[in-house]
């Protein structure tokens, strides 16, 4: 999102009054924001907490399970190519083996 609205880590730190290590940090999931941040990158970044969460085209009727498997699908977003291909692989074969 961040990106989207072409703004540095820099840039939308100083927006939120925060650092720039901490937004680099939010970003690869090394740490997580507190209700009153969450609520500043929403207004930087004018979008719903719901959307920086990854909760806006959820099924809430399953929203454990999608949590679940939304989080895990991020920290796959943050491997390597060379990582995600191979664990892509994986995947596609367990599934085709039980399918």
């Amino acid at each position: 999102m961040r990106k989207s609205k072409g703004l540095s880590q820099e840039a939308l730190a100083d927006l939120i009054g925060i650092s720039r290590k901490q937004v680099s940090d939010y970003e690869l999931g090394r740490a997580r924001p507190n209700d009153e941040v969450l609520a500043r990158f929403a207004l930087a970044l004018e979008t719903s907490a719901d959307s920086i969460l990854g909760l806006d085209d959820l099924d809430l009727a399953d929203s454990s399970q999608s949590l679940r498997f939304t989080r895990r699908i991020r920290e796959l977003d943050q491997l390597p190519e060379a990582k995600k291909k191979a664990i892509l692989k994986t995947l596609d074969d367990l599934i085709r083996a039980n399918s």
